[in-house]
């Protein structure tokens, strides 16, 4: 795939370049040591995938509850909460922004919901739901893949998550762009105030769902974990609002972003195609090495609860580590060759696309199994994937966190059914 230079006197992961591509600033970075300060933010880096499990797995020294994301510190966090608390639903910190023991009971809680046979129901829907949507949209010839295909198929296994019809579709692409877009810890003030505005119309929305689901509960999962409760203790109306809040970030970015990324390596690699269509079986591994080769979430914030030593780089007590899975993902002492897509890598599940230790990623099953199904009907139905001919087929998504394609005009022949 191709990649930006970049000057390592200028690597910040604040610098939209690097957002944009960040493999080679990993690559020059690594050479230095698995621990690297950033020059703008201050933030220290954690590139090294033997650091990276050993953050994410130990809770203790290295907490989830960073206090960076949700509300900003200081000045900024005061007037964001106002803003909650006079037109939605104050932001209060669960799940991935929790550590053990609250997190333990949210995970737990979550963990009712994400039942076998609710996973199960799932993938029967997604299964009906993908061949329908992209049958539909691919009998015309050029799309944009990312709003028309990639988008739109998590956009609708949301809908089923929350229990809300297609009506729906639109508004939930909206909240979902915009809390992931506050996630962005580099964001202006101004632009940062404005998400939190429209995302009061989603707090709100949630909020009445839940409200209802206590006394007329559904089959939805977002129902099922209103009213689920662990030791005698169910959610409040605040911890459901950003849980859910949560799940749809989480859910909407993994699936659009991997599957856009995925489609570009099958157009920059076309023998790809032929080899998945020749044997099914290889779906598995491609999905797994797109998920390591182009992780969506490239990092996730810790704070040190001590003074700590991590790859020989002293670090303070409070300090913010950017703890960065894509990083992890293409280290060469773990993945040897790491920026090439091989079908036949041994160590495929080792990757932190979905993290590691007791932040795993709950719903990573529902995430490969979407994908897994989408490139399953796209390689049955069209062949001889290539970009459009527009002036930009490609454009990158640039985020502090989300790695992925923003726009990608595709064209394409229909297979003879």
């Amino acid at each position: 795939m191709p990649e930006e230079v970049i000057t390592q006197s200028s690597v910040t992961f604040a610098d939209p370049t690097v957002q944009r591509c960040p493999f080679d600033a990993y690559a020059q970075l690594r050479e230095t040591g698995p621990v690297y300060k950033d020059p703008k933010t201050g933030y220290y880096v954690v590139l090294g995938y033997d650091l990276l499990r050993e953050v994410l797995m130990d809770t203790d020294r290295f907490s989830s509850n960073v206090g960076i994301i949700q509300v900003r510190p200081g000045e900024l966090g005061r007037k964001m909460q106002a803003i909650q608390k006079e037109f939605g639903v104050p932001a209060v910190p669960v799940l991935l922004t929790t550590d053990p023991p609250e997190h333990t009971f949210y995970r737990s809680l979550v963990g009712q919901a994400f039942s076998p046979n609710r996973v199960k129901k799932l993938e029967e829907f997604l299964t009906k739901t993908v061949s329908e949507h992209i049958d539909s949209v691919t009998v015309r010839s050029p799309i944009e893949f990312v709003s028309e295909i990639c988008v739109m198929i998590p956009v609708f296994v949301l809908l089923e998550l929350l229990g809300v019809d297609r009506s729906y579709a639109q508004q939930i692409k909206t909240w979902s762009d915009t809390a992931a877009a506050t996630g962005d810890p580099t964001l202006p003030e101004e632009r940062i105030l404005e998400l939190t505005r429209i995302a009061c119309d989603y707090q709100r929305f949630i909020a009445e769902q839940t409200d209802r689901y206590r006394s007329e509960p559904n089959d939805s999962l977002l129902s099922a974990i209103t009213n689920a409760d662990v030791n005698g203790r169910q959610l409040t109306r605040n911890e459901l609002v950003a849980l859910s809040r949560q799940i749809m970030t989480a859910g909407h970015e993994t699936t659009t972003n991997t599957m856009a990324s995925g489609m570009l390596w099958l157009i920059e690699r076309p023998e790809l195609q032929d080899q998945l269509r020749a044997d099914p079986s290889l779906m598995t591994t491609f999905i797994e090495e797109l998920l390591r080769l182009e992780s969506p979430l490239q990092a996730q914030f810790r704070k040190t609860m001590d003074d700590v030593v991590l790859g020989g780089v002293p670090i303070p007590k409070g300090a913010v580590l950017d703890v960065r899975f894509g990083a992890g993902n293409c280290d060469p002492e773990q993945f040897p060759n790491p920026r090439e897509l091989d079908l036949k890598r041994g160590n495929l599940r080792t990757h932190l696309a979905f993290g590691a230790g007791p932040h795993f990623c709950i719903g990573n099953q529902l995430a490969r199994a979407e994908l897994r199904i989408a490139f399953t009907h796209l390689l049955s139905r069209l062949k001889n994937f290539r970009f459009a001919d527009v002036e930009e087929p490609v454009k990158r998504v640039q985020h502090y966190f989300i790695h992925g394609v923003k726009e990608l005009h595709l064209a394409y022949d229909l297979i003879d059914q």
